[in-house]
C-alpha cells in the first residue's frame, strides 16, 4: 500500500522515511545512531536515533551502524524477527 503523500500542494510529495518505509519489513528497532549523543532524546534535531514500529520508520538517519549485520543492526532484527527468506527478500 502506498501511503498518503506528506505534501499535498501543489504537488503530491512523499518523505524519504515514507519511502523507506515501503522496503522495511514488520521489525521492530530502536537503536543510536552513529554520533549520537547519550543526552539526544527521541525529539532531537539532529535524527540520531532510529524507531521502527511495526516496519514504519518513525525516527532517525539508517546510517551503516543501524542497517549492519552486526548484533542490534537492522540485518540482524530482520533475520531474528521474520528469518533467513525474508532477510534475503530485503
Amino acid at each position: 500500500n502506498i501511503p498518503k503523500p506528506a505534501i499535498m500542494k501543489p504537488v503530491p510529495l512523499w518523505t524519504g522515511k515514507q519511502l523507506m518505509s515501503l522496503c522495511l519489513p514488520k521489525v521492530n528497532l530502536w537503536k543510536m545512531a552513529n554520533g549520537a549523543k547519550d543526552n539526544d532524546t527521541i525529539m532531537s534535531a539532529d535524527d540520531k536515533i532510529v524507531k521502527i514500529v511495526e516496519g514504519t520508520l518513525l525516527t532517525g538517519n539508517l546510517d551503516k551502524s543501524t542497517m549492519g549485520s552486526k548484533a542490534g543492526g537492522l540485518i540482524h532484527i530482520v533475520w531474528m524477527e521474520c528469518g533467513p527468506y525474508e532477510t534475503k527478500l530485503f
